[in-house]
């Protein structure tokens, strides 16, 4: 879940390869636009990363080539299913 590219945007300024992904793709234009900006820093090593964001299901990243990354940060999807989300209001949610 890129969300509104938060994670990313910090993932460009600390030079960092990202890839986020969103079902929702008015939240992957909000991420692109947040993206949209130059950046120098002072440190001369610093390179302009490779940051991809799109459209999908987080729970399906085949977009990702195998060994080809080190960390995935994702968030589970919330629906109505979802035992914390599935209770009526009012009502404490018990936890296992």
């Amino acid at each position: 879940m890129a969300g509104s590219g938060t994670t990313l945007v910090e993932c460009k300024l600390l030079g960092r390869r990202a890839v986020g992904v969103h079902i929702n793709s008015n939240a992957v234009m909000v991420a692109r636009n947040r993206l949209d900006f130059s950046y120098a820093p002072l440190d001369v090593d610093y390179k302009v990363p490779e940051i991809r964001t799109s459209v999908g299901d987080a729970r399906s990243l085949d977009l990702i080539e195998p060994e080809s990354i080190d960390l995935i940060a994702t968030h589970p999807a919330i629906c109505q299913h979802h035992p914390l989300f599935s209770q009526p209001r009012g009502r404490p949610v018990k936890h296992a």
